[in-house]
C-alpha cells in the first residue's frame, strides 16, 4: 500500500554480489518521495479492438504537461499520447501484437524522470484495458474492406484465448470452433 501523499518512506536496499553470493543490507538507504511519484486511478475506457484506435484517457495525479515526457504501453503496445497534463493523459491505442498471450492489463505510465505510475491493486480490475474484438469488425477477420468476413458455410475458428463480442447476426457457418 502506498503511504499518503507527501509522506516519505525509507526502504532497506540489499545488494548481491553475482560472483560470490555474498549479500549486504544497507538500512534506510533509499528513500521513497510519495509527492514525487506518479499515480494513475481511472481510465475512461476500458475496451477496445485489437487493431488499435481506441481513445483512453488515463486520470492521476503527478504527470506532466510535456507530451515528451509521457509514455504508455498495453500489453507491450505504444499508446500514442495526443494530449498532457498534470492529472491527465490521452492517447490511442496501437494494435496488439500476435504474440501476446493475454487480452487486458492495466496500462503503464511512464514519466520521464519520475518513473512508473502507481495505481491501487486493489481497485485494479477499475484499471485493465481489454484487447476485444467485435464480430461486426472486418478488423477482426484481418481486413479493412469487409472481403474476408465469414461468409455462410465457413468454418471458422476463434483462437484460445481471443475474445470476440458477438454484435450482430452470423451466417450460417458451417462449424465454429472456440
Amino acid at each position: 500500500a502506498m503511504a499518503n501523499a507527501g509522506q516519505d518512506i525509507t526502504c532497506d536496499m540489499k545488494l548481491s554480489d553475482s560472483h560470490t553470493g555474498e549479500e549486504v543490507v544497507v538500512s534506510n538507504a533509499v528513500i521513497y518521495r510519495t509527492a514525487l511519484t506518479p499515480i494513475l486511478s481511472s481510465i475512461d475506457n476500458q475496451e477496445g479492438g485489437s487493431a488499435g484506435g481506441s481513445t483512453i484517457v488515463l486520470t492521476g495525479s503527478n504527470f506532466s504537461n510535456d507530451l515528451a515526457d509521457v509514455s504508455v504501453t498495453i500489453l507491450g503496445s505504444i499508446c500514442d499520447i495526443s494530449q498532457v497534463s498534470m492529472t491527465e493523459i490521452t492517447c490511442v491505442t496501437n494494435a496488439l501484437p500476435k504474440d501476446v498471450g493475454s487480452y487486458g492489463a492495466v496500462p503503464q505510465v511512464l514519466i520521464q524522470g519520475k518513473g512508473y505510475a502507481w495505481h491501487d491493486e486493489n481497485n485494479e480490475d477499475d484499471l485493465i484495458f481489454e484487447y476485444i474484438d467485435k464480430w461486426s469488425s472486418t478488423y477482426t477477420w484481418g481486413c479493412v474492406d469487409g472481403s474476408c468476413k465469414p461468409l455462410e458455410g465457413d468454418i471458422i475458428v476463434i483462437p484460445a484465448g481471443t475474445k470476440v463480442v458477438l454484435d450482430e447476426s452470423t451466417p450460417i457457418l458451417k462449424a465454429l470452433l472456440i
